[in-house]
């Protein structure tokens, strides 16, 4: 009887305790969502990934990088939806009555939530803690820092047990000792603003385990084949599909009758104030061509970084495949319009009536090689309304992977974009044909360059809505 006494005791008392209660051993898991090159994340992740953890040991932080790793997205997305959040990073969710966003909120409250949480004192509900965390089952490519540790999502699986005492064990090398691993070289992990470099590091299954201090007692007998999607994954570049878009949107914008229209007039000039000089015509064209390339990288840095602000401060990132998708397949039905109108002067792609004769002025003004570098450069101002169209579109697809990961895209894209102004060039400088054959072939073929624009623009744009592309 006593017995009974003593159990009914024990279950009474551990009724009384908030479900939320921190328990001993267990540490408290916060998710924390950010992104390199956000000003405002760049104050906050040396404090959320750096000091705090070695103020608060008992803390996990399952950090999502946003803007250098597309896969957290989603993630972000249903995260906001379920609790019924307001978009906008840096975001570090401790529990459902204390999800702080921005940067005063987060230094101001954060250290007193944490306080209470991880002392076990508030006894909030919807508290994680790492026992009850599936790390192996973590959606995206999270990172889950932890004191001097850090694990880095691989690939796919993992041993939740493992993980786990690997975050929380005195000696990681210890809590690794047996296991079949493989040594590496430790990745520098980016921050905003800042990396954070560490000893030692391992791969095992689905997961990378860095730490600092000392090495790994017992290397294992097995080294296992890096997975081929691993760097991708580390350094935050583009996905396999973003290279056909954007080879795709450079063809559309290369074929454009609106530049090519401008390029044979430039060559018509050069050729006029040259007395028919070959070199002078190749040299001219090509200095032309170089200057609208340079100028329309310019262009698409400007045009990725304003996406990536525009999803930092409106949380668009969640609807960037609706808005690009939508914005292609009106491209698209613009393109098809033209392909229709081609020759009657109601053009909807076509370079403003107002910025012709201003082209004109300035392209015959054209004697000599510097001066057609400089009208390139000028000329590329009008030029926009009827080429930036695929090149928006272009930003946007790259835009989730970084500005550094997105400069070999947008260098091809601009590759593409010149070549059709290259090959002219030498066509003509070579004496190969004449400018004024290209003229009369694209004025002839101008219906079918519309409407095979807009065949390409209307696929990729109900690819992008559907989630296709």
């Amino acid at each position: 009887m006593n017995n009974i006494w003593i159990l009914a005791v024990i279950v009474g008392f551990v009724c009384l305790v908030p479900s939320g209660a921190a328990v001993p051993g267990s540490p408290v898991c916060t998710w924390y969502f950010t992104g390199v090159g956000c000003s405002n994340c760049a104050d906050i992740d040396p404090l959320v990934l750096g000091d705090w953890l070695e103020t608060y040991p008992d803390l996990v932080v399952i950090e999502y990088e946003l803007y250098e790793h597309a896969a957290n997205a989603p993630v972000y997305d249903r995260f906001i939806g379920k609790y019924n959040l307001e978009y906008g990073i840096p975001l570090l969710f401790i529990s459902p009555d204390h999800a702080l966003r921005g940067v005063r909120p987060i230094t101001g409250e954060g250290p007193t939530v944490l306080n209470g949480t991880i002392g076990g004192i508030d006894g909030e509900e919807g508290v994680l803690h790492l026992d009850s965390l599936r790390i192996s089952v973590l959606e995206g490519s999270p990172k889950l820092w932890c004191r001097d540790r850090i694990l880095i999502r691989s690939g796919a699986g993992g041993d939740d047990a493992l993980l786990r005492q690997v975050l929380v064990a005195d000696d990681v090398g210890a809590a690794l000792e047996g296991r079949v691993v493989a040594p590496r070289e430790p990745i520098v992990v980016k921050r905003s603003g800042s990396e954070v470099a560490f000893d030692h590091a391992v791969r095992v299954e689905g997961w990378i385990v860095q730490w600092r201090g000392a090495p790994l007692r017992d290397p294992g007998s097995l080294v296992l084949p890096t997975p081929s999607g691993e760097s991708r994954m580390m350094n935050g570049t583009a996905p396999p599909h973003t290279l056909p878009k954007i080879v795709a949107l450079a063809f559309v914008d290369a074929v454009n009758p609106c530049a090519l229209a401008v390029l044979a007039l430039v060559l018509l000039s050069v050729m006029a104030s040259s007395a028919g000089s070959p070199t002078r015509v190749l040299w001219a064209g090509i200095a032309f061509s170089v200057a609208v390339f340079l100028m329309y990288l310019v262009y698409g840095i400007v045009i990725v970084s304003l996406f990536s602000l525009a999803a930092e401060v409106a949380g668009m990132r969640q609807k960037a495949g609706l808005i690009l998708g939508s914005f292609a397949i009106l491209l698209g039905a613009a393109q098809l319009y033209d392909a229709r109108a081609a020759g009657t002067g109601k053009s909807v792609t076509g370079m403003p009536e107002g910025f012709r004769s201003i082209v004109s002025r300035l392209v015959a003004s054209i004697s000599s090689i510097p001066g057609a570098f400089l009208i390139g450069m000028l000329v590329t101002v009008f030029l926009l309304p009827c080429t930036i169209g695929p090149y928006i579109i272009a930003g946007g697809v790259l835009s989730p992977v970084g500005l550094i990961a997105s400069l070999p895209y947008l260098l091809l894209y601009n590759a593409i974009f010149i070549l059709p102004m290259l090959a002219i060039t030498a066509a003509a400088g070579l004496g190969l044909g004449r400018t004024e054959l290209f003229s009369a072939w694209r004025k002839k073929h101008v219906r079918a360059i519309h409407a095979l624009s807009g065949v390409i623009m209307l696929v990729f744009g109900f690819g992008l809505v559907t989630g296709l592309f």
